[in-house]
């Protein structure tokens, strides 16, 4: 189930009624609720099969942002964006591949990593087993 809740309520927190199996149930939002945040509500979701009781209600917080605003609206918002400092937009970087969480993590021993999955090896010619992508040499102890 998925509600919808203008800004405001969502930023202050609020409580509003939900039809519900058994009937009207008082919901309360926290403050600070972001979309896509839930609220679960134990034992008035859909009975289980073959034992007793019932699971919990899942209800799925959308929030309302305004398509158009009035004048005053308008300054209220500039208003609480230069009190928060935020003025300015912070993008985000996303879409990072698993090698390169990996990279930003463990930083060179990726490539030894990457080396030692993948074949891409190369005997030289003293014998000695070369990895093609960073150029050094794998050692191995004999005994």
């Amino acid at each position: 189930m998925t509600v919808t809740v203008p800004m405001t309520a969502a930023a202050l927190g609020s409580t509003f009624e939900l039809e519900t199996l058994d009937g009207a149930q008082s919901v309360t939002i926290q403050p600070g609720t972001q979309p896509g945040d839930e609220v679960r509500l134990d034992g008035l979701g859909v009975g289980h099969l073959q034992r007793p009781g019932r699971g919990d209600l899942h209800v799925a917080i959308n929030v309302e942002i305004p398509r158009k605003l009035d004048d005053r609206s308008r300054e209220l918002l500039e208003e609480l964006s230069q009190v928060r400092g935020e003025e300015s937009v912070r993008p985000e970087k996303r879409g990072s591949s698993f090698f390169d969480k990996l990279r930003e993590t463990f930083g060179a021993l990726v490539k030894d990593i990457i080396c030692m999955t993948l074949p891409v090896f190369h005997r030289s010619r003293r014998g000695r087993i070369e990895c093609l992508r960073t150029g050094r040499f794998l050692r191995f102890r004999r005994g």
